[in-house]
C-alpha cells in the first residue's frame, strides 16, 4: 500500500509541472529534421549546463540524439523528435535508457513517457520552453 502511495504522489509531482504522454507527440508525417539544431547549445559560454544535439541514426532518419548536462556535469541522454504543428515547432523528449545516476531532469522522465517542449526559436539562439497542460 505504501508503494502505491509513493507512486501515486510520484504520478502528481510530475504530472503537475508540463505536458507528459506516453505516446509520442507526432506521427511520421508531422516530423522535420533541422540541421541548425545541430551542435552543443548553453546559455553562456563557460557553462556546464549544455544541451547537445546529435542526429540519431543514418541521414534518413528525423530525429535526434540529445544530451542534457546539468550544472553539477551529470548527464541524461534523450531521443528526440522535431515536429510542426500548426506552424509551430515542438521538441519530443523521451529517454534514451533508465540511469538512475543521470542528472535530476533525466531522472524526472525515469517513466519513459514523452515531454514537450515548444521551440520558440532555433538561430541565432535556441529558446525552448516546457509546456504547461493548463494551456
Amino acid at each position: 500500500m505504501k508503494a502505491k502511495k509513493i507512486l501515486f504522489y510520484l504520478l502528481a509531482f510530475l504530472l503537475g509541472g508540463c505536458v507528459l504522454s506516453v505516446h509520442p507527440l507526432f506521427s511520421e508525417d508531422d516530423l522535420v529534421f533541422e540541421e541548425k539544431l545541430l551542435g552543443v547549445w548553453a546559455e553562456k559560454q563557460d557553462s556546464q549546463e549544455r544541451w547537445e544535439f546529435g542526429r540519431h541514426g543514418d541521414r534518413d532518419d528525423r530525429r535526434y540524439t540529445i544530451v542534457y548536462t546539468d550544472t553539477e556535469g551529470k548527464t541524461g541522454e534523450f531521443l528526440a523528435s522535431l515536429g510542426k504543428l500548426n506552424d509551430m515547432l515542438f521538441l519530443d523528449l523521451y529517454p534514451a535508457e533508465a540511469d538512475v545516476n543521470a542528472n535530476e531532469f533525466y531522472k524526472y522522465h525515469l517513466l519513459g513517457v514523452h515531454t514537450f517542449l515548444k521551440v520558440e526559436q532555433i538561430g541565432p539562439t535556441l529558446q525552448m520552453r516546457m509546456m504547461s497542460h493548463d494551456k
